[in-house]
Order: C-alpha cells, then structure tokens, then sequence
C-alpha cells in the first residue's frame, strides 16, 4: 500500500512531466515484409545510440497461430516509426502483443538525501509494479550539467 502522504511529497518536489516513450514493442505480421522496408523502418528509428532504435526481425511463424509469420521487436520505437509501419502495413493483417513502456525524469538544481529519498519512494512504490521492482527498479544518475534522472 502507499505512503499516505506521497501526493504532498511529490507536490513539494514539483516533479517534472515525464519524457515517456515506447521502449520495446513486439508486432506479428502476416505477410513478411521486405527487407527494403525493414530497412527503411531501421532509417527512421535510428539513434546515436548503438543499442537503442534498433529493429530484430524473426521469419518465423507464431507458433500457436501460423497466420502470422513475421515478428519484429522495435527498441525505442519513435512516433514516426509506428506511422511509417502503419503506411507499409496499411490494410495487412497485424498483431501487437507486448509493449514496454518507460518515462525518464530530469531534475534540476540540488538535491538533499530527503529529496531523494522521497523521489526514489515515490517512484519504485507508486509505478512500478510490485513483482518488478527488484528487476527494474529506480536509478538516479547525475549528467554532465549536473542534472539528475
């Protein structure tokens, strides 16, 4: 159960709008794309960084329902990445059955030990679900600027 007075708690550290995104998706399709599509979807999504953006593509069929024979998994999908997959799917049979969602926070300024404390409660308590919190978790991490997310 939460902390009773967890809403003053985040009204006192104004805590900013969230930047949320797609973090992984997993789509079936059921006529495979091409590998210029795929190749195009890969252009839109991209990301300086190596890890993130990326697209693995599985031609195999779903196992328990064989019309669909393509999966992709799209890391850190971007808006225009699902509406370019929405134009070259366009009228073909698709399913969407996973999708993770993230939201990094940025603060500004410093922080004391209680201001932390609060946030990390705030946050590991009250989005995360219960049987994920060891797994997943809530980790502050300075930047350059001094900033923390």
């Amino acid at each position: 159960m939460l902390n009773s007075n967890i809403p003053q708690r985040c009204k006192a550290l104004q805590l900013p709008v969230a930047d949320r995104y797609i973090d992984q998706a997993q789509i079936w399709l059921g006529d495979p794309l091409p590998v210029d599509a795929i190749q195009h979807l890969l252009q839109v999504n991209a990301n300086p960084d190596p890890r993130r953006g990326t697209i693995h593509v599985h031609n195999k069929p779903m196992w328990y329902h064989p019309a669909f024979r393509q999966r992709l998994q799209i890391m850190q999908m971007q808006r225009a990445t699902l509406e370019e997959l929405r134009k070259i799917i366009g009228d073909g049979v698709s399913l969407v059955n996973q999708v993770e969602l993230a939201s990094d926070h940025g603060y500004s300024g410093e922080w004391n030990m209680d201001d932390r404390d609060h946030a990390f409660e705030i946050l590991s308590m009250g989005w995360i679900r219960m049987y994920h919190r060891r797994k997943h978790g809530v980790r502050f991490v300075r930047d350059e600027a001094g900033s923390v997310t």
